[in-house]
């Protein structure tokens, strides 16, 4: 199975908001508002600026199943070192979706119809 640049984008959104729905922490807000892939029609983010830096970060246009979670791990392991504080909570909400979680999660996200 295999997805692209948006789909991957999107389930680390998906994973982060997940513990925001749980949590309601301020500190993932700025985070989500700037990276929500939905809030356009277009495939982007709310703030564009980030999902074009995170295909530049990343720019295999396919990305196997397998391999997403380490890429979606570097992406958010890099997060605090380009935002400075503005991310900082980002990776310890991210890791509290676990290899199999995501995986599991991205098979029912790619099954189904979805904005790519």
């Amino acid at each position: 199975m295999y997805m692209n640049q948006f789909e991957l984008f999107s389930l680390i959104f998906f994973a982060v908001d997940a513990v925001w729905d749980k949590t309601k922490s301020e500190d993932l807000v700025q985070f989500l508002s700037d990276t929500d892939p939905f809030l356009w029609l277009e495939v982007c983010s709310a703030d564009p600026a980030n999902f074009i830096e995170f295909c530049e970060r990343y720019p295999q246009k396919t990305i196997a199943l397998e391999d997403s979670y380490k890429i979606a791990c570097d992406y958010i392991n890099f997060l605090p070192t380009e935002y400075e504080s503005v991310y900082d909570a980002v990776p310890e909400a991210f890791y509290q979706t676990d290899e199999k979680t995501w995986l599991k999660t991205a098979k029912k996200y790619l099954s189904k119809p979805h904005k790519k």
